[in-house]
């Protein structure tokens, strides 16, 4: 060692004495120097368990600190303390107020001096509960599992609301903990944020287009007579089945389909329909009223109409050429004569159905895409219309011979048309014939009675003349005709109009 050297460190040895002795002496309760610290806590001049104490402190203070997991933007929260956050190293703090107390007096002095340069920073160290990490997260996430739910549009006293339209999401249990983790190994002491894995499955429907609807695009009104029941019955069942129906652009809904199987049981009533040429009662007479009315509803909507058939005699609540019936034959779901349409616009179009004290209204709303200054209109034009002038007898021997009763009112034949008519700003730019339909010409109809045996009673009903000599449970239907031309070939079947 050179002799410069032994002189500098004598020296500083010396310098070191020199110090006031009570900066050094061991106290009977040491105390950290200044500018000693555990991990974020200075604990400079304190005692080893007043130390502990600051530590604590700020370790329950980390307990608070939130960690959120997001699975598809839902977020699931908890606090460090839930995760069983403790404090690891408590031996650090003997260290911490030990240092510049241990060694020689060179040692000493050393660290002393690089207290006034630096602080000195004994690590704290952090562990957390695996198991209730992994417990949290298990039961956090298995309450996310969820199924893709299809948005819906629902119109409720005037306003639009959209519901529903949320991804499925199955998460990935064991890779989430593995995230949380490595998240908390790596912990800044602040408040985190994970994101879960999990596969997500978006519903097949935007919710954004239907929010888009919002105008009128068309809409059309008749009456029907509520004190008909039966027949009231079946028209506002059939509405209450279409109303709210979305069609999305490109799809064709089948109104029949819409308003389910016609039977008693199903809540249909019976009234008076369009038997071929007779008018006989039926279950669900009054639907026709009804897909009548969303055809001229969507016509003015300007949706595309894929399947119509007019009715086999004209109607009184329709303009001839705007009507629309329906007849499922042997299935509602395939069904012999249906109304269609289908959506042609970019956004979705929904129907709305209101139908009591005898007026029945569809609106069908969506998002405008027609030019403002322009407007269609519709014209019924009856090109041809023969009344009968003969009587259809029909012999039946339910009623007393000689007796006679109207069974059924007399039916034009009618030839008539429907046009399109488009304007642009009050000029007409268009004018298309949309079909030509026929209705067939009906005699009014009578009953004669053939039956000596039957006679009316002072109230005008039908009673045997001689009650003895009936036959107890024997009854015969009235012939109500057969229609040869309304004989469909080889089916055996007839075909029905239901009004």
């Amino acid at each position: 060692m050179k002799l410069g050297t032994i002189i500098s460190a004598a020296a500083a040895a010396l310098l070191f004495l020199a110090q006031p002795e009570q900066a050094y002496a061991r106290e009977e309760e040491p105390r950290a120097a200044q500018g000693v610290y555990v991990g974020e806590v200075e604990i400079s001049g304190l005692t080893r368990e007043e130390s502990e104490a600051a530590v604590d402190a700020y370790v329950e203070g980390l307990r608070e600190r939130k960690l959120t997991l997001v699975t598809d933007g839902q977020e699931d929260q908890t606090s460090m303390g839930q995760l069983g956050l403790s404090w690891a190293n408590r031996e650090a703090v003997s260290e911490a107020v030990e240092y510049g107390k241990q060694g020689n007096i060179l040692a000493r002095y050393k660290a002393m001096e690089r207290l006034n340069h630096e602080k000195q920073v004994f690590p704290l160290e952090l562990a957390f509960d695996r198991e209730a990490a992994a417990a949290w997260t298990e039961e956090a996430l298995s309450a996310r599992r969820t199924e893709p739910v299809e948005p819906a549009l629902i119109r409720e006293n005037g306003v639009f609301t959209v519901t529903g339209g949320t991804n499925g999401v199955q998460p990935d249990i064991p890779a989430t903990i593995t995230r949380v983790e490595e998240a908390l190994s790596s912990w800044n002491r602040e408040d985190i944020r994970v994101e879960s894995a999990a596969q997500i499955t978006p519903s097949s429907r935007d919710p954004e287009a239907l929010r888009a609807v919002e105008a009128l695009l068309g809409s059309y009104t008749t009456s029907y007579n509520a004190a008909n029941t039966g027949r009231s019955q079946s028209l506002e069942l059939s509405a209450r089945r279409i109303n709210g129906t979305v069609i999305y652009p490109g799809e064709t809904v089948s109104v029949s389909v819409l308003m389910g199987p016609r039977t008693i049981e199903g809540g249909y009533g019976v009234a008076d329909a369009y038997i071929g040429t007779n008018v006989t009662d039926s279950v669900g007479a009054g639907i026709c009223q009804t897909a009548s009315t969303l055809y001229a509803a969507a016509l003015y909507a300007e949706l595309t109409v894929t399947e119509r058939h007019n009715h086999s005699m004209t109607v009184n609540y329709m303009p001839a050429a705007l009507d629309a019936t329906i007849y499922a034959g042997g299935s509602y779901t395939e069904p012999l004569k249906d109304l269609k349409l289908r959506n042609d616009y970019s956004y979705p179009v929904y129907i709305e159905a209101a139908a009591s004290g005898g007026s029945l209204t569809f609106s069908i709303y969506g998002k405008e895409e027609r030019p403002e200054n322009r407007s269609v209109d519709y014209i019924s034009t009856v090109l041809k219309e023969n009344w009968p002038t003969e009587i259809t007898w029909m012999e039946d021997e339910n009623l007393p011979l000689g007796y006679e009763e109207k069974i059924q009112g007399a039916y034009p034949g009618v030839t008539a048309t429907l046009t399109k008519v488009v304007t642009v700003d009050g000029t007409e730019t268009e004018r298309t014939v949309l079909h030509t339909d026929q209705y067939k010409m009906v005699n009014e109809k009578w009953a004669r009675g053939t039956n000596a045996a039957l006679g009316l009673d002072e109230a005008g009903n039908v009673t045997p003349l001689n009650p003895a000599a009936a036959l107890p449970g024997e009854e015969t239907a009235p012939d109500r005709g057969v229609w040869e031309d309304e004989r469909q070939p080889g089916t055996g079947k007839f075909t029905v109009d239901i009004q």
